[in-house]
């Protein structure tokens, strides 16, 4: 039994709407998953910005409290004393934005730790500075080494970092593969609505 030409034409703009129907719910799908992947490469990039002041500013700490000791300027103390501060705001703010990463967390509880053992020795350096005939303050950095202290902290640091630039290649590749992935759908669904339009239209006709 053949269809009248109404319910051809009927069915015909059925089918079609319903494939843009379909390729619109998943590229709207893929939009959102695009959207989040995005979101989450910039709050990771929010991490690597905030780890990298704050080894700046720890580095700025040390150099404070060594060139304080060699020469008792209180221009030095004033500078490790304002990167101590720096320091703690960048630390807070990794603490929030790293919230949902245990092994993060747990490497920053590790600075903070350090963090105090350095603050713990800055004030020794200062107390022997300031009191004569306690002590050479400047004995530890005659050396020419590297406090163990900052070493370990740098080591913590880039740990944060190497697991920051993996979860941001992971993120990045998915915000590709997304973007790819809804393109796909667009084109493929798009082509296949315009072939049911024709095809149906030539049926009709």
């Amino acid at each position: 039994m053949q269809l009248p030409l109404i319910t051809k034409v009927q069915v015909a703009f059925g089918a079609v709407m319903a494939a843009l129907l379909v390729v619109g719910i998943i590229a709207y799908r893929s939009v959102l998953a695009s959207s989040e992947s995005a979101q989450w490469a910039q709050h990771t990039n929010e991490v690597l910005e905030h780890l990298a002041n704050l080894r700046l500013e720890v580095e700025g700490i040390e150099n404070g409290y060594r060139d304080f000791a060699l020469s008792g300027a209180d221009a030095f103390l004033q500078s490790a004393r304002a990167s101590t501060s720096l320091a703690d705001t960048e630390q807070k703010a990794l603490r929030s934005l790293t919230a949902d990463n245990p092994s993060q967390q747990r490497r920053l509880s590790m600075i903070t730790n350090l963090r105090r053992r350095m603050a713990q020795q800055g004030d020794a350096i200062v107390g022997l500075r300031q009191s004569p005939g306690a002590g050479d303050a400047a004995a530890p950095f005659r050396s020419g080494q590297d406090d163990p202290l900052l070493d370990a902290f740098r080591v913590a640091a880039r740990d944060m970092q190497l697991e920051e630039q993996r979860l941001l290649r992971e993120r990045n590749s998915a915000a590709v593969y997304n973007n790819r992935e809804t393109q796909a759908v667009l084109i493929v669904g798009s082509t296949l609505a315009l072939l049911i339009a024709a095809l149906s239209g030539w049926r009709v006709a």
